[in-house]
């Protein structure tokens, strides 16, 4: 269930592609964003080279080059969040250009974690003594300081939702009798905690905007 945002994310991208191409452009000055989509559209061709080379890394067990790739993917996400970020987008660019890549960086940050984490695992990493539930809950509260700040950061609501819903199906997988079966609640007060830090994080965005409307 999780991992059907994947859907969400390559409609998004399709969607941005299209605008890229001309499509959806209302009636825009030709040339008006020229610099920033052509900015865009760069990172986001090495960013999808990167996510089809990913995808053979990780199919024939690469786990280092993975984790080389899936790095090289966020880093470019973050780049074109910074881009998107120094200037005034119209509403019709916060949906075509902003939210895509905002919901798409959201689930590589959550990815990038965990594949580090694969690759911890493959090398068989002791974790300095400590249970593996111990250092899953460490990982979890690590990715969610790192979502929570970019949230509030970026004022990203659409990014803040993509790491709840992750985290939801963590906590679904932990909690499930087909699941984990709550097996590790140390992990579940980690993932529980963390959802009600994106919660909080996401309503100070918006509290946020809403201030920033009224003035």
């Amino acid at each position: 269930m999780t991992f059907s945002i994947w859907s969400v994310i390559y409609l998004l991208l399709g969607l941005h592609v299209l605008y890229q191409l001309g499509l959806f452009r209302g009636s825009q000055p030709a040339g008006e964003r020229t610099d920033l989509l052509n900015r865009v559209g760069l990172l986001f061709s090495l960013s999808s080279l990167a996510n089809t080379a990913w995808v053979f890394a990780w199919h024939y067990g690469l786990i280092p080059l993975s984790v080389v790739l899936i790095a090289t993917i966020l880093v470019c996400l973050i780049l074109i969040t910074n881009s998107l970020r120094a200037v005034n987008l119209t509403v019709r660019e916060r949906w075509l250009v902003g939210v895509p890549f905002s919901v798409y960086f959201g689930w590589t940050t959550v990815a990038t974690v965990a594949n580090i984490t694969v690759l911890l695992v493959s090398r068989n990493w002791d974790g300095f003594g400590l249970a593996d539930s111990a250092w899953a809950a460490i990982i979890v509260v690590v990715a969610m300081v790192i979502g929570a700040v970019t949230t509030l950061r970026n004022q990203d609501v659409a990014y803040g939702l993509v790491l709840i819903w992750a985290y939801t199906g963590i906590l679904i997988r932990q909690t499930s009798a087909e699941g984990l079966d709550g097996r590790y609640p140390v992990v579940i007060a980690a993932v529980v905690a963390s959802l009600l830090v994106f919660v909080a994080a996401e309503a100070v965005v918006l509290r946020r905007r809403r201030s920033a409307v009224g003035k």
